[in-house]
């Protein structure tokens, strides 16, 4: 950008990264970009104190300069970009009962917060044909928190207990004796007495009780359990990858995401040549799912974190800034890599290993490259993603 002198205001700022994401309600929204150039102040190293940052939100499509619905919250200086200073912030996102999208964007301050320049995705600025436009903010989707569903107890099974009526007892037959038969006396006169005989009266037959049947107890059948469901959902993994000693990556460079469940198959994808930026789509269960998230880069250790991810969900990483000195790509700065680069000092670029000695990548070999090896002597694949 070109320097014309306005009082008060910046030459150049933008909002960088990302121009949109979603966040769960009351979630951190990660970290936002912006980035500011004032001759005067930002081609110098480091960050000027006379330069004030902040990233806010507010309604979507309304103007946020002098906006009292907008609230706004200090960003820390992150890195020198040539004559560019970018910061960096995040905020808590707002608790909503639905889902609802509002505006962010950032603004610099140089007399301590008197005057803002508001920075859009496509650059403002005091600059010939910059000009700022509320319809260039960045959108953010706040994302309402979803219903926990009721399990309904299955309610118990109805037993129907048969009755058992009790067995009369069966009535025991009286038998009435049978008298003795009484023995005819013989006497010579009169006639012998026919003796009588009295019948035996009929024995009485006992009655049989029937049993009442016995009642078949009916078998209520239990309602179908109800099988939940654990359909996956996408969710959007974002960041920023740099290289140590680089003002940007020089080539692209190779991010994955490995689900430590094996539910899912690992994502790939590349992190851009000119930013570092990158985004990845993975598949999220509904409980969460857990990934390992790695960059990657030829001449550089490689930088890993472990992140758990929902569905629907976006989650924009910390910068990462890969450390160099592995010229011969085998994930380790040693002798090796010393020697490869002292044996092609003060000329191009020699083969080592499946790398090469110019590790800043400046088209020579020279002593950047082997201070860049000597000030990470020792380290070793992966290190750890802030």
């Amino acid at each position: 950008p070109t320097n014309t002198p306005t009082p008060n205001y910046a030459d150049y700022c933008v909002l960088q990264y990302p121009a949109s994401f979603a966040v769960a309600s009351g979630a951190n929204t990660g970290l936002v970009y912006g980035r500011i150039y004032e001759a005067s102040l930002t081609p110098a190293g480091g960050a000027d104190p006379s330069v004030g940052a902040e990233l806010g939100y507010g309604p979507l499509a309304s103007d946020p300069t002098g906006n009292p619905n907008w609230a706004w919250f200090s960003a820390a200086f992150n890195a020198q970009y040539d004559n560019d200073d970018e910061y960096m912030a995040s905020f808590t996102a707002p608790t909503v009962a639905a889902n609802t999208q509002y505006a962010y964007a950032y603004r610099f301050s140089l007399d301590a917060g008197a005057h803002f320049t508001y920075c859009d995705t496509d650059g403002a600025g005091t600059n010939p044909g910059l000009s700022f436009d509320p319809n260039l903010l960045g959108v953010m989707t706040v994302n309402a928190p979803t219903p926990t569903p009721t399990n309904t107890p299955i309610p118990p099974i109805a037993t129907n207990t048969p009755t058992n009526t009790p067995v009369p007892p069966t009535e025991t037959p009286t038998n009435t004796p049978v008298p003795p038969t009484e023995t005819p006396t013989n006497t010579p006169v009169p006639p012998t007495e026919t003796p009588t005989n009295t019948p035996v009266p009929p024995t009485e037959t006992p009655t049989n009780t029937p049993l009442p049947p016995t009642e078949t107890p009916t078998n209520t059948p239990l309602p179908p359990t109800a099988t939940p469901t654990n359909t996956p959902a996408p969710a959007m993994v974002s960041g920023i990858v740099r290289l140590q000693s680089r003002s940007s990556p020089g080539t692209p460079g190779t991010i994955t995401l490995a689900d430590t469940a094996a539910v899912f198959d690992t994502v790939t994808a590349s992190f851009d040549a000119g930013t570092g930026a990158f985004s990845a789509a993975v598949q999220a269960l509904a409980g969460g799912s857990t990934y390992i998230l790695t960059a990657s880069h030829d001449l550089y250790l490689s930088s890993q974190k472990t992140l758990t991810v929902f569905p629907g969900g976006t989650y924009a990483q910390a910068a990462t800034t890969l450390k160099g000195g592995d010229a011969d790509n085998n994930g380790v700065v040693g002798i090796p890599d010393l020697a490869c680069i002292g044996g092609a000092f003060g000329g191009p670029a020699t083969p080592c290993g499946t790398g090469n000695s110019d590790l800043n990548g400046d088209g020579v070999v020279n002593i950047f490259d082997l201070v860049l090896a000597g000030s990470d002597f020792g380290l070793t694949s992966p290190q750890p993603w802030p």
